[in-house]
């Protein structure tokens, strides 16, 4: 081999090397750019499914809105976008679950949030329109005693009235508590006091008449006498009546109060799934790097070695056939010129 040629070839292997190196590197690089914006695509995503989606549900919920209900659809619709600049497989199941989500959206959450709203106000209601009849007949008992009735009658209408109005506190108190956590033991509480309550309605609903009526209406068009009412059978039976649906408001109210935590729940459970696919998707993805940085350095370590090598074998090409001739051709010169003999060297290949 001429050394032309040899000086040639080296250059080229080494240009080679360097090129499929400096490949190497650019590949790399891209590689890890893609990586990166699939991470910060992956995070940007997450933040959506735990913050924005999840709070316009939980929001929706509680108030019934069909506007958070839209807003939770928009986000869901914004994931999706976020997903599919991914493109890649491992995004399945992610996609899978914000697809159903539409389903559910539109089907079981918005029937959920007409049950929103606060599951105890039929029982408030009631308790406020009972301490309504109870202060009218306590007025019916006082006016009766004003108005020279029996006084031991209109004593026992006051005395009624006020032992139902010191009562209805603790009745709140004991449906707050049965409503927040339902148990036999709140149950029969509960139960005590309506009993102790219907017990005094129907004492007050049994007592006789003060025989006060409402004032007749100034209608000089009316033939005849006009109808007045008594002032204390209207609030003797509504008191009555409200005692005797309580029961039923409570059970269905405990009912609506249920399939309120149901929803919630179900909305949750959906949630942490869709959390649990997105903590999967970066997990995967950030597996994904790991083996391309691996697999980089793996590249980037072999053409270094590569490299290492050629210039090893260089060196050896170099002093096989370039080195140890010139040194014995010094030799025969300083020879030579020392003894004036001519020494006679090996022949070998042209090497110019």
């Amino acid at each position: 081999m001429k050394i032309a040629h040899f000086a040639s070839l080296s250059s080229l292997v080494l240009l080679l090397v360097a090129g499929v190196q400096a490949a190497a590197l650019y590949q790399g690089w891209q590689q890890f750019n893609r990586a990166e914006q699939a991470q910060r695509q992956q995070e940007r995503l997450q933040r959506q499914l735990s913050g924005s989606l999840q709070g316009a549900l939980r929001d929706y919920l509680g108030s019934g809105d069909p506007l958070l209900l839209a807003q939770a659809q928009g986000v869901r619709q914004q994931a999706l976008a976020l997903l599919s600049r991914l493109e890649d497989p491992q995004t399945q199941p992610l996609n899978a679950r914000l697809e159903q989500m539409k389903t559910r959206i539109d089907g079981d959450y918005l029937a959920a949030g007409k049950l929103s709203g606060n599951s105890q106000w039929l029982l408030q209601n009631a308790e406020n329109e009972l301490t309504t009849q109870a202060k009218a007949l306590l007025r019916y008992g006082q006016q009766g005693a004003a108005a020279g009735r029996d006084p031991a009658l209109a004593e026992q209408y006051r005395q009624g009235a006020a032992d139902i109005l010191t009562a209805l506190p603790s009745l709140a108190h004991q449906r707050q508590n049965y409503m927040e956590q339902a148990s036999a033991k709140r149950l029969e509480g509960l139960q005590f006091e309506l009993a102790a309550l219907q017990k005094q309605a129907d004492s007050l609903a049994a007592l006789p008449s003060l025989e006060l009526f409402e004032e007749a209406p100034a209608d000089e068009f009316t033939l005849g006498e006009p109808i007045r009412k008594e002032l204390g059978d209207q609030p003797k039976a509504e008191l009555t009546s409200l005692l005797k649906r309580y029961p039923q408001e409570l059970e269905n109210s405990r009912k609506a109060l249920q399939q309120q935590q149901a929803a919630r729940q179900m909305v949750q459970q959906d949630i942490t799934q869709l959390l649990q696919a997105g903590e999967q998707l970066g997990e995967q993805l950030a597996a994904a790097r790991q083996t391309m940085n691996r697999e980089l350095a793996t590249v980037l370590g072999v053409l270094a070695l590569c490299l290492v090598v050629v210039a090893l074998l260089f060196a050896l090409v170099q002093r096989r056939w370039l080195v140890r001739p010139l040194l014995q051709l010094r030799a025969a010169f300083l020879q030579l010129d020392a003894t004036g003999q001519a020494q006679l060297l090996t022949p070998g290949r042209e090497r110019n």
